[in-house]
């Protein structure tokens, strides 16, 4: 606080002296001048600046901020201590000093201390320090009350949970209240009494009870008491009760309860109560004294359907009547009775309090004030205008359309605030935002009890009626309306300049703070508004100066100042209005609740008053019966003497059935006083045992829930005794919204998955006894809030839903172990799932998250981790706080960097990070000793850190698919590697430490770079099982390859080997080889040695030819040779195909078999098999070539030169010629044994040649005898190879001269029938003319003649061509009838037995698919319109075989020549059928 003293300066002056010190002028009063000073840099305080006494008298001080702001909690009080100040300055705090004007300065310099001046400083720093320390203190304790309610509404339950609670505390244990009724008095025409009380229904489980409270039995009439007789003993007094007794008997009807009601006893049911005979009427309190009692309805059938309950007498009760008599009935009502403790549950208590609290504050704001029944009959008015029920609440629409009916007229903003003052909190503490008819009294009582403000408009109602939304806020539009609707005419760019200039945080809007600045500075005159307040205005008198300022800007000035002053003094008034008149509210509300309470002690302290003087009046009226009844007790004693001996048998027998009655109450009162924990383990053991506590509704095809299950009072039993439900497998759409979850209070496995279920009702909060919940498989889109109310959930799965969001409510599930929620559509979890603390199991899976909140990383227990087939881009950085974590999968991301503090994350055994974005392996595995699988598929990881080294446990390693370009040194530590993939990288070699990995047992290093040698300490890998090295560039592999002892699979395919390395051939574990692709020519022999070979693949290699020991490999059951260029296979092959299964040489040129052809050979037949050989068609020719070619080779060597020389021909190469002594090679072949059918015994011998191997013979004779040498089907020795070529040069000089022999014996031949051509050419010119006579003949006839002459002709062509027709009928019907004969023969025709071929060892019968056969007119495509296809008209045996061979013709073949033969007939008859018709035609032609 800065204070000055200025002498002699005029108060126009000032402002700028002000302004000096860093202030600027606020407000301004006689002698006082009050400004705030932020800064005192630039006074000159030095050595000028002395200690002086106080100023003159005649000076002004300057005071800050205790004028214009009288309560300093309104400001944001700071130390204005300026942070620039000298050292030496700190001890003018406190210390005047008199200022003194620099000689060394100029005079603008010294312009705050003018000549002939004295100026005194001083500075205190009191008043702010006491304020500053009240505002930390006010601070400090409203940080302490929002503590304390913070963890007051931590610790505090739901109401539902409270109420229950004081259920059970209350008398009846956990007896749920379901409904409750007043009983009302009954018919008054018949009953001498009349109940009074209150009843409620009550349930626990599946039982239900009637609690009757404060209930008695009233007269209507005083009572006469009787006269004490001496005489009379206690038997005659009981038997005189008894007589006067009325049995009242309780009824629970079905109907609506009333006054009168004949049927009763046929529409209701009896309830028998707990007495010696049924009857209710022993258990009611009589007259003052009032009784609580329980009645059991265990015996009723459904308690649910009863409307109430009738205390009657029966009409054969004595007195005896004609209809049963109604002493008092109740209507149960839909809501339970409120008990104590609820208000304090639902948010009312604190309120009460305060009100009991400040009852007596406020005395003056209660005037006007009328009765609460006026008020009350005022609302119940307003809800009958409105169609409203006693239960029903009203909004603020309808709260204002309420007073206009009541024709009660109030500005906007008032009503407003009335209806947020009776607004009472609800459950959360919150304002329910709507008025019952109690609060709407309250309401009404405010309004008349809060002063009115006056007719004119304040700024609150302004604000309210142009706040249209009621947001508490107004935009520019709602601004420029309500300017205009106050009458001032202003230009929308001035509105739109003022609400800038007041919309001071920018946001677009103005609240009603800044709302009341605009009003007071530019909407209303403030000299007016003081005016009518009763307020003096500021106006500046007529001796200031500033009164002196008439011209220019200064007059400007000096009338924005005095209308500054005079709006702020106005701003103030409204404050302190708003501020009274919310103290007014505040102080009424209190009051009218006092005044209600007041009131209603006052009508009870009435009633109680009423009753008393009604029981004083039924004494006196009992007396008086008393003393009538003495003479009638007189005549009763003489009867008593006679009845003596007949009442005391009876009292014998009362006495044994009271006895009676007495045990039976005992054994009673034993069951009742047993623990009730125990009765709960019997009841819950024995509805196990009666298998009442599981329900399996699975695949019951259901699409809701039936009705019967849920709504009767049996069902809703069998539903509270449940422990498991599963509702799985059906075809739910929804479940019921009431009476069904409700009841599963004690579920504890609930499965409704594989169902249609898009909504979860809002009652299972009341399943909060739920472990298991399975509910996956749905289409729910959302997880309901009530599940903050399961607090035992273990087990959530909601996976294959349609959840977008998390409800942050999953916090309360603090005991929740196990949480699947894959397969959904989330894409942002809630903070609450950080609460989870004892999760373990978590799979999020296949959903959309992009991000993890930080919270997450606060799941310390969870083991398994499951977040892959998201978007997730980053990890938060405490992720390593999951140190439990023992499988994580963040597959199928976009993760780029893992946190260093997953370092922490010791126990991981599953990482698995496929298909993601990393980019190296991090330092942060050197933490993970206990990883034993790592999975980094699908990746763009360029490094692997060397701390990988660290990783001792590491058994699998599976980083295909990266970027990888070199594999660490430190690599070589991880001895405990068993799986190795690296298979799609960047690699361009293997480092010497690979050696190290004594463990490996598979190894994958292909489609990578490597063109390398591998290092000679490869052959240290002695576990290793399976290699695959394919799609790389290696030329060859080291000796100490052949180390490899344990390896069974090996893959060296599309490398560049020449040849299969020698060192493969120490591999004697090896089962599969492969090497495909590569560049190989020679086939590897030396691997025959491999016993345990089974697969070799050589295909897409370069080899020609196959060695003749092929045959060696008897021990593969694979061979691979496609796509090779071999020309032949070698003979031995043909024995290799009996012991291996899997033989493909397909895609070989095979240019020394016999040549193929087809006419449907495609294009993509022609790439996949150019040779046209099938596989089986391989293999059946060469065995077909192993059968023969020895023999035929045999046969070649002896006989061959006879053949070159053309002095044997082929047939006698087959069979022999006696004259050359040579046997054939149908001789050489011998015989086979033909044995019977058991193949004991040979029958005969046949000869093993077969005319199948004719063709393949041509093929070998004239191949041999055009080069003179055996083909070869193998490749040949160099030596043999020069040999041979030496005898086809001989072969081809012979063949040249042959074929000049065969041309000149062609052209010899031409010359002859060249000549005799020419002889016979005359004749032909003869014959030529004689023809040409002939036609010019026939013209010169058909000129000349007529038509008579035609029309001859033509009848007699007409005769020729009809008997021609007949003719060729009756010969086809005569050929028809013959080859049905015939045709009927051959079918009779029976094979003989000896004619069937018997038993053959060599397999003679098949016909090999290679051979062609000769072409016909059948073999050729029919192309005619709708004619069938050749493959249809045939079969296999049929197209292959000519059926005009030797071997004569088969059934078939028969049946096929004859259906031609017709079809050729048929073409015939055509044929002629044309030329007929076309020789008519001509004919026509000419005539015309």
């Amino acid at each position: 606080m800065l204070t000055s003293a200025l002498n002699n300066i005029p108060i126009a002056e000032k402002n700028p002296i002000a302004a000096k010190v860093g202030g600027s002028i606020l407000s301004s009063a006689k002698n006082h001048i009050v400004f705030n000073a932020k800064r005192v840099k630039g006074m000159v305080l030095g050595a000028e600046a002395k200690e002086e006494p106080p100023p003159p008298p005649r000076k002004v001080v300057l005071k800050g901020l205790h004028l214009m702001h009288p309560d300093p909690n309104d400001l944001d009080l700071k130390d204005i201590t300026p942070p620039d100040l000298p050292p030496d300055t700190s001890p003018i705090i406190g210390k005047t000093y008199k200022m003194t004007r620099d000689p060394t300065k100029s005079d603008k310099y010294n312009k705050l201390v003018k000549p002939g001046c004295t100026m005194s400083l001083s500075i205190d720093r009191s008043l702010v320090d006491a304020q500053i320390v009240k505002k930390e203190k006010a601070k400090h304790d409203r940080e302490i009350k929002r503590q304390e309610e913070n963890e007051a509404l931590l610790h505090m339950e739901p109401p539902s949970v409270v109420v229950m609670g004081e259920r059970a505390a209350s008398e009846g244990g956990l007896w749920v209240p379901k409904r409750y009724a007043e009983i009302k008095k009954g018919d008054d025409r018949h009953g001498a009494n009349y109940l009074e009380g209150g009843v409620e229904l009550r349930s626990l489980r599946d039982l239900y009870k009637l609690s009757f409270t404060n209930s008695r039995v009233i007269s209507r009439f005083k009572e006469v008491e009787p006269d004490s007789d001496e005489d009379s003993d206690d038997d005659m007094v009981i038997e005189r009760k008894l007589k006067n007794r009325v049995k009242l008997s309780l009824y629970m009807t079905k109907k609506k309860p009333k006054k009168r009601m004949a049927d009763i006893e046929e529409t209701g049911d009896l309830i028998l109560c707990d007495t010696a005979d049924g009857f209710i009427d022993t258990l009611l309190g009589k007259h003052a004294d009032t009784t609580t009692f329980d009645v059991s309805l265990k015996d009723a059938p459904d308690v649910s359907a009863y409307k109430g309950c009738v205390v009657v007498k029966r009409k054969g009760d004595s007195p005896l009547s004609d209809e049963p008599v109604v002493f008092g009935f109740a209507r149960f009502s839909q809501n339970a009775k409120e008990i104590a403790g609820t208000e304090q549950a639902l948010g009312m208590g604190g309120a009460k309090d305060r009100v009991a609290g400040d009852g007596g504050a406020g005395g003056g704001v209660m005037e006007g004030v009328q009765s609460v029944a006026h008020y009350s009959r005022l609302a119940k008015n307003a809800w009958q205008f409105l169609e409203l029920t006693e239960e029903d609440e009203i909004n603020y629409i309808k709260f204002k359309k309420a007073l206009d009916l009541l024709n009660i007229i109030i500005l906007e903003g008032r009503a407003s605030r009335l209806f947020a003052a009776s607004d009472l909190p609800d459950e959360t503490g919150k304002p329910g935002g709507s008025l019952s008819m109690t609060e709407f009294e309250v309401a009404l009582m405010m309004n008349d009890a809060v002063p009115k403000t006056g007719p004119d408009l304040t700024p609150l109602d302004a604000f309210y009626i142009f706040d249209v939304d009621g947001s508490g806020e107004i935009n520019q539009t709602e601004f420029q309306e309500c300017v205009r609707a106050l009458g001032q005419l202003r230009t929308d760019d001035e509105l739109l300049e003022i609400f800038v200039q007041a919309d001071n945080d920018k946001s677009g809007v103005i609240d009603y703070k800044e709302f009341k600045k605009i009003w007071c500075h530019s909407l209303v005159d403030p000299v007016k508004a003081l005016e009518e307040l009763g307020i003096e205005p500021m106006r500046i008198s007529k001796d200031s100066l500033l009164n002196k300022m008439q011209i220019g800007p200064l007059q400007k000035k000096r009338e924005q100042f005095v209308h500054f002053m005079n709006a702020n003094s106005l701003l103030k008034q409204i404050e302190r209005s708003d501020k009274k008149m919310l103290i007014a509210f505040d102080t009424v509300q209190e009051k009218v609740k006092k005044v209600r309470i007041e009131a209603q002690q006052r009508r009870d302290e009435r009633k109680r008053a009423k009753k008393a003087e009604q029981n004083i009046h039924g004494r006196e009226a009992a007396r008086d019966a008393a003393f009538r009844d003495k003479e009638k007790r007189a005549q009763v004693q003489r009867d008593q003497k006679e009845r003596a001996k007949q009442r005391l048998a009876e009292k014998q027998m009362k006495e044994k059935l009271l006895a009676e009655q007495q045990q039976a109450k005992q054994r009673e009162a034993m069951w009742i006083s047993m623990n009730r924990k125990e009765k709960e383990e019997f009841r819950i053991k024995e509805i196990r045992r009666k298998g009442e506590d599981k329900m399996i509704l699975k695949d019951k095809g259901w699409r809701v829930i039936p009705p019967e299950m849920y709504v009767s009072a049996d069902a809703q039993a069998k539903l509270s005794n449940l422990v498991i439900l599963d509702l799985s497998g059906n075809k739910l759409v929804e479940l019921p919204e009431s009476n069904f979850l409700f009841n599963l209070n004690t579920l504890r496995s609930f499965n409704m998955s594989h169902n249609r279920v898009m909504k979860i009702p809002k009652e299972i909060a009341n399943c909060g006894s739920l472990q298991i919940w399975l509910i996956d498989n749905n289409d729910i889109r959302e997880l309901p809030k009530e599940i903050e109310y399961m607090h035992d959930m273990v087990h959530l799965d909601a996976s294959r839903n349609k959840l977008e969001v998390i409800p942050d409510q999953i916090e309360n599930m603090y005991p929740l172990r196990y949480l699947i929620l894959h397969s959904n559509k989330i894409n942002h979890l809630g903070h609450g799932i950080g609460e989870l603390q004892q999760l373990e199991f978590c799979n999020l899976s296949s959903n959309k998250l992009r991000e993890l909140p930080e919270e997450f990383s606060n799941l310390t227990s969870i083991e398994k981790l499951d977040l892959s087939n998201n978007a997730i881009t980053h990890l938060p950085d405490g992720i390593g706080n999951l140190y439990k974590a023992q499988h994580v999968n963040f597959g199928v991301n976009q993760i780029q960097v893992l946190p260093e503090s997953m370092r922490h994350m010791e126990k991981l055994e599953i990482f698995k990070m496929n298909d993601n974005w990393l980019q190296e392996v991090p330092d942060c595995v050197k933490g993970w000793t206990s990883v034993m699988d790592m999975q980094l598929k699908n990746n763009r990881i360029r490094r692997i850190s060397p701390e990988i080294g660290e990783m001792i446990s590491l058994q699998s390693f599976d980083a295909p698919m990266n970027q990888i370009e070199a594999i660490p040194a430190e690599f070589g530590m991880l001895t405990s590697l068993q799986e190795l993939n690296l298979r799609t990288n960047w690699l361009t070699e293997l480092p010497p430490e690979i050696g190290a990995l004594v463990s490996l047992q598979n190894f994958d290093v292909s489609n990578n770079r490597l063109d390398a040698e591998l290092p000679a300490e490869f052959g240290l890998l002695r576990a290793l099982r399976t290699l695959n090295m394919s799609h790389n560039k290696i030329e060859g592999l080291p000796m100490s390859f052949g180390a490899l002892e344990c390896l069974e699979e090996l893959n060296m395919s599309h490398n560049i080997l020449p040849a299969v390395p020698q060192s493969m051939m120490y591999l004697q574990a090896l089962r599969q080889l492969d090497c495909s692709g590569n560049n190989i020519k020679v086939f590897p022999m030396h691997l025959c040695d491999l016993v345990k070979l089974r697969e070799l693949n050589l295909s897409s290699n370069s080899l020609e030819y196959l060695p003749t020991s092929i045959d060696m490999f008897t021990c593969l059951q694979k061979l691979d040779l496609h796509h090779n260029m071999l020309r032949a296979l070698p003979l031995e092959f043909a024995t290799l195909l009996d012991y291996i299964k899997q033989v493909d040489v397909i895609q070989n040129p095979f240019d020394l078999f016999p040549p193929k052809w087809n006419f449907r050979w495609t294009e993509k037949e022609m790439y996949q098999n150019p040779s046209g050989y099938s596989n089986q068609e391989v293999f059946e020719f060469i065995k077909d070539e192993s059968l023969y070619f020895t023999c035929a080779e045999d046969e070649w060597n002896e006989t061959g030169a006879l053949h070159f020389d053309n002095r044997l021909n082929f047939d006698e190469f087959v069979h022999g010629n006696e004259e050359y002594e040579v046997k054939g090679v149908a001789a050489r072949m011998g015989k086979i044994p033909i044995y019977d059918q058991d193949g004991v015994y040979v029958i005969r011998y046949e000869m093993r040649w077969h005319d199948r191997f004719l063709e393949h013979l041509k093929r070998f004779y004239f191949t041999a005898k055009e080069s003179g040498l055996v083909p070869s089907m193998n490749e040949i020795p160099k030596e043999e190879r020069a040999d041979r070529e030496k005898t086809i040069e001989v072969a081809k000089v012979r063949k040249e001269k042959l074929v000049q022999k065969a041309r000149e014996e062609d052209i010899a031949k031409r010359q002859r029938m060249r000549e005799i051509y020419d002889q016979d050419v005359h004749q032909k010119f003869r014959r030529a003319e004689g023809h040409n006579i002939e036609r010019q003949k026939r013209t010169q006839t058909v000129g000349a003649c007529t038509n008579e002459t035609l029309l001859q002709e033509m009848k007699r062509r007409k005769e020729l061509q009809e008997n021609a027709r007949r003719g060729i009928e009756k010969k086809r019907m005569l050929d028809a009838r013959n080859e049905l004969e015939r045709l009927k023969n051959f079918v009779n025709v029976a094979v003989k037995p000896e004619e069937v071929n018997p038993k053959r060892t060599c397999p003679v019968d098949i016909v090999p698919c290679w051979k062609s056969k000769p072409i016909t007119k059948e073999s050729l495509p029919d192309t005619r319109k709708g004619a069938i296809a050749f493959k249809e008209k045939f079969s296999k045996k049929e197209r292959n075989y000519d059926p005009f061979g030797a071997g004569g013709r088969t059934k078939q073949d028969q049946v096929a020549l004859a259906r031609l033969d017709l079809k050729e007939e048929s073409k015939a008859d055509k044929i002629m059928m044309l030329k007929y018709k076309k020789e008519q035609a001509n004919l026509a032609s000419s005539i015309s």
